[in-house]
């Protein structure tokens, strides 16, 4: 029941996300002044898409679906609350601290949910510590394609094999 619920929703929404990614980490090449509007927009298409997507799943729902989604507010606000203690000096680093900390929730997810989470968490961490150490210049393109990539292959992935 689990794979067909994430073979569904889930993929959806790894989807919706991966393909923000790719179109978000691109704009600082096009539209570098309008990045903190054009990635407000995004996000705010990819909660309401994640929110739908789950609304969907009317048969799947649980008692525990409030805490999840608890679970990614109280995430962000800590987030946010560490942003300001840690202030970060350049778009780099907020990305990459954003980017981890969304996938350290993907990590703690797959130790409690599925182990694709977990694994998926591990491998576009790593790739977010190669780009933000090892390729600066191409850092924006490098998480377009393998962190947006990773997010959108692996909803493909299970829509295609977890039926």
């Amino acid at each position: 029941m689990r794979k067909a619920v994430a073979a569904r929703s889930g993929s959806s929404v790894l989807i919706l996300w991966g393909v923000i990614w790719i179109v978000g980490f691109l704009v600082p090449y096009f539209a570098p002044q309008h990045m903190g509007w054009i990635w407000l927009g995004l996000d705010v298409i990819g909660i309401a898409g994640t929110v739908l997507a789950f609304r969907l799943e009317e048969p799947t729902r649980s008692a525990s679906d409030w805490r999840f989604s608890l679970f990614w507010l109280l995430l962000f606000v800590y987030g946010g609350v560490w942003i300001a203690i840690l202030q970060p000096q350049s778009p780099y680093q907020v990305t990459a601290f954003i980017v981890t900390l969304i996938m350290f929730a993907y990590v703690v997810l797959g130790l409690f949910w599925e182990r694709f989470m977990l694994w998926l968490g591990l491998a576009v961490t790593a790739l977010t510590l190669v780009g933000f150490y090892g390729l600066e210049f191409w850092f924006w393109a490098w998480m377009s394609v393998l962190g947006g990539g990773a997010l959108a292959g692996t909803g493909l992935y299970l829509r295609l094999r977890w039926r």
